[in-house]
């Protein structure tokens, strides 16, 4: 599949969740939380390679990392419930974020 095709369809669900975000924020919310961006990748590579061990290994790897990247949500809605600003919230977030990832990582290695 065309790598111009996978930015349009991808740039248009980010659009479209942001144009939403305005007025429906559940919704916007919604469309964001499903996994979309792991569906379509994982069509992708099945229609580029069609290997099943692979989307096995791909579909494993994105549940270890999806938890991780819940601790981003976590810490923003915290910080922001705490009066930061929103820069240094979403920085603060971001960081936690990166850390508990490393940290997710280095225990799945070691167990």
């Amino acid at each position: 599949m065309s790598f111009a095709i996978k930015v349009i369809v991808s740039a248009l669900i980010i659009a479209i969740a942001s144009e939403l975000s305005k007025k429906y924020s559940l919704a916007a919310a919604l469309l964001v939380a499903l996994p979309l961006t792991s569906i379509q990748v994982i069509i992708w590579s099945y229609y580029e390679q069609r290997d099943t061990a692979k989307i096995i290994e791909l579909s494993n790897s994105i549940l270890y990392l999806t938890v991780p990247s819940l601790m981003f949500f976590i810490l923003l809605t915290i910080t922001l419930k705490q009066g930061l600003e929103f820069i240094p919230a979403i920085s603060i977030s971001s960081i936690g974020m990166i850390g508990f990832y490393w940290a997710c990582i280095w225990a799945v290695r070691v167990l």
